[in-house]
């Protein structure tokens, strides 16, 4: 079957409308496809005006937030060193963390070195240009980690630390903030539950 020109098509939807009739005979499956558009049209115009205040709080759900001054709250959504029985953890075995929020997520391996400090590896997902994460230890002063392109970091906390913050910082602004989070480790006990 070839394909109907646009005026086959433009004529068949006015049949089907009847606001003309076909001087020729139209092809049976392009009349009927217009007979059951123009159909569906019909039912879509007979229905009620949906409220204004309802599509005002559908856009809302979807619209894309608003970039604001204060930074939002990362929240821990996946702790390594919860799961089952955490006490049979060596000090040597890694921990995974995963905190999310608005705007992306944030994935980190934590190893502890023989040093006692805390090694952090991982992975952010969202605000690429000019991302840094900054890793603050027990209230301290925070340290500044580059993000690779690929979205990776690598960073050391010294020996002793028992809660980190993580920030994440687009230029001069910070536009994530992690919940403390414990360090968790000593020896392969756990200091801290999350």
């Amino acid at each position: 079957m070839t394909a109907p020109t646009p005026d086959v098509l433009s004529l068949a939807f006015d049949v089907a409308a009847g606001r003309a009739r076909a001087g020729e005979p139209l092809p049976a499956g392009v009349l009927a496809f217009a007979r059951h558009v123009v159909a569906l049209g019909r039912v879509v115009a007979s229905t009620p005006r949906c409220p204004v205040r309802a599509i005002t709080r559908a856009e809302a759900l979807f619209r894309a937030p608003t970039t604001r001054t204060v930074a939002s709250l990362w929240r821990l959504v996946f702790d390594s060193w919860s799961g089952v029985a955490p006490a049979m953890r060596g000090p040597g075995r890694p921990r995974f963390v995963r905190l999310a929020g608005d705007n992306g997520s944030l994935h980190v391996e934590l190893t502890q070195a023989p040093d006692g400090a805390t090694r952090l590896r991982g992975t952010l997902d969202g605000p690429r240009a000019e991302t840094a994460l900054e890793v603050k230890a027990d209230g301290g002063k925070a340290v500044r980690v580059g993000v690779e392109s690929g979205g990776t970091f690598d960073a050391t906390v010294p020996a002793g630390a028992r809660t980190l913050v993580l920030a994440v910082r687009v230029g001069r602004r910070t536009v994530a903030r992690s919940e403390p989070v414990p360090v968790g480790t000593d020896g392969g006990t756990d200091r801290g539950t999350v």
